[in-house]
């Protein structure tokens, strides 16, 4: 690898515009890198820029044209980037290609590779030039098998092999070149090996550029596909939602109503009925309550059966549902075969007149019951009103029912207003 010092001014321009191109775009990768923009590939691609400068420079003598003073032991510097590069490009490769690089055979490669150049640095002039040829099996093992991992990296269909595998190739050739001693040889051929290094860094940066490009759309991919995976997964939460919020409706109204007849139960009609009162306080309306209470209803189950019985409850509690018509109307079951007949806005007569239409019609089914002395199924009803939601509703239809019971039954009494 050593070779004479050559007369002033041969290739020094050149080296130097080489060696500095390739310094300049080292820096900018390390920068990059630093800055944290892309990966690992710009680390490896920087050193591998460096260290191809600092060859680029020994080959055209441009330390000998800087430094003429220096002894001729400084050529040992000509081992550094020699045995430095192969390392280098394998830490690259796998940089570019992790899944399909030789690890553990990239490593062995980089211990053989600082051997060599310890050896070249320590040892004797004349002992050290043996470690050039003896690294030639090195160099060949390593492109050895970047050529495998390239062939991995092609059946798994990534990007960028084909650049990667012609530098593969052509850095192969030209180390295998350097280390025969082509640069012993002045002239043109020094030129070729400076330039065909510089080449070399192309194909490299070529194939760094791709995997990045590559990286960059595989990104961009990502992120769309991210979206979108993030709009399915909003439409399926506003659906799961939705389906909460009718289930807990459901529930919510399970919870509200009787599972016998379907009209609201006593939970609701105490809601309701608290409602209906703040309503009437702030308005200054007149909140009406009817209370029933089917007559004989003890007998009639004695008579006919508890199944009758419920058939009958579900009939009565019909008939006040279909009087439940206006907007804030409830009808509910109160408890057993009682039941109570909520009406907002609505005067005594009114009320009065609701209540005994609905025990009229209840009258007019014609339900058979022997066991009462109206021989049909009747009901006892008592009315309350409670103008601008003062006084006890429910208290007053209530002693009101009391009332139309003890007065012989199938009969409507209203409380005093």
């Amino acid at each position: 690898m050593q070779h004479p010092p050559p007369s002033p001014g041969q290739g020094s321009a050149l080296s130097l515009l080489l060696a500095g191109f390739l310094l300049a775009v080292a820096t900018l990768h390390l920068a990059m890198f630093a800055g944290g923009r892309r990966k690992a590939g710009d680390l490896a691609f920087s050193f591998l820029a460096i260290f191809a400068a600092l060859r680029v420079a020994l080959i055209g003598g441009l330390f000998d044209e800087l430094f003429p003073g220096l002894p001729s032991e400084h050529r040992r510097l000509d081992g550094v980037p020699v045995f430095l590069l192969l390392p280098t490009f394998l830490y690259f490769l796998r940089a570019l290609f992790p899944e399909e690089s030789d690890a553990r055979a990239a490593r062995i490669i980089s211990v053989l590779s600082g051997a060599a150049l310890v050896v070249s640095l320590t040892l004797p002039t004349a002992a050290a030039r043996l470690a050039s040829p003896v690294y030639i099996p090195v160099v060949l093992a390593g492109v050895g098998i970047s050529v495998a991992a390239l062939g991995r990296a092609a059946r798994a269909r990534r990007s960028a092999v084909r650049q990667a595998r012609t530098g593969t190739l052509l850095f192969g050739f030209l180390l295998i070149l350097d280390l025969s001693g082509a640069t012993l040889r002045a002239g043109p051929a020094k030129t070729f090996l400076a330039v065909a290094w510089v080449a070399v860094f192309a194909a490299c940066s070529a194939a760094l550029g791709r995997r990045m490009q590559d990286s960059y759309e595989e990104a961009r991919e990502a992120s769309r596909a991210l979206a979108r995976h993030n709009e399915e997964l909003e439409a399926l939460v506003e659906n799961r939602t939705r389906e909460l919020r009718e289930a807990n409706e459901i529930l919510r109204r399970m919870a509200e109503t009787d599972g016998l007849t379907g009209i609201a139960n006593r939970r609701r009609f105490e809601a309701a009925l608290a409602e209906e009162l703040r309503r009437a306080v702030r308005t200054g309306t007149t909140l009406s309550l009817g209370m029933f209470d089917v007559d004989h209803f003890k007998a009639y189950n004695d008579t006919y059966g508890h199944l009758e019985g419920d058939e009958c409850l579900k009939k009565v509690a019909g008939i006040l549902a279909s009087h439940a018509r206006r907007p804030g109307d409830l009808a509910a079951r109160y408890g057993g075969e009682e039941f109570a007949l909520l009406l907002p806005d609505t005067d005594p007569a009114g009320a009065r007149a609701r209540v005994e239409s609905a025990a009229a019609e209840i009258r007019n089914l014609g339900i058979p019951h022997e066991s009462s002395p109206f021989r049909v199924v009747t009901i006892s009803a008592g009315v309350a009103s409670a103008p601008g939601g003062r006084g006890d509703l429910v208290l007053s239809a209530d002693q009101a029912l009391y009332a139309a019971k003890a007065s012989g039954r199938d009969s409507v009494r209203q409380a005093d207003a």
